[in-house]
């Protein structure tokens, strides 16, 4: 397992800490290290673009997932009114996608730097979220991998509960594809 030793900060740049920071391309590639993570009894970190203001993007001393390179659209249904992405795909990314159709997500940051996958772990939300709810309204469907290394797909409609659990847990119950 190949690490690259780096320091790292949050959004605030307030503390750096060195960490063992891997970037995988591929799902099987996050299974080897959650695997070498338990054998090793190293603790896992999962990053995505680095704008959380807080610490939980990192553990000093420790592996940090960094999932920038999950960043592909991988559908977009005009129609049906639903982008399929990755983790790591900005909300700016999305944007990018949709504004020509005149599509918005609601409860977003003016920030757009922001991963699906931290808006997701820490359920963001904007300033209509009084009217509009928070993250969590955007999203129908998640796939995740448990600290096991099982792979999950829940649909928000038949799983309520479980993947509202996800919504806010900042990354400490799974990582988000």
């Amino acid at each position: 397992m190949k690490f690259n030793d780096t320091y790292i900060s949050g959004w605030s740049n307030l503390k750096k800490v060195k960490t063992k920071l891997i970037l995988p391309s591929s799902i099987d590639e996050i299974l080897k290290i959650i695997y070498y993570a338990k054998y090793n009894n190293y603790k896992i970190a999962i990053r995505g673009n680095g704008c959380s203001f807080g610490d939980q993007s990192y553990l000093e001393n420790e592996i940090t997932i960094d999932l920038s390179n999950f960043n592909k659209i991988l559908e977009y249904n005009k129609e049906k009114k639903y982008i399929l992405v990755q983790a790591g795909a900005s909300l700016l990314e999305i944007y990018n996608k949709i504004i020509n159709n005149i599509f918005i997500l609601e409860s977003t940051p003016g920030g757009l730097q922001v991963s699906v996958g931290g808006a997701v772990a820490n359920n963001i939300h904007g300033k209509d979220c009084f009217k509009n709810g928070y993250f969590e309204d955007n999203v129908i469907y998640i796939k995740y991998i448990d600290s096991e290394g099982n792979i999950y797909e829940i649909k928000k409609e038949n799983n309520t509960n479980e993947i509202e659990n996800i919504f806010g847990s900042m990354g400490l119950f799974c990582i988000i594809l």
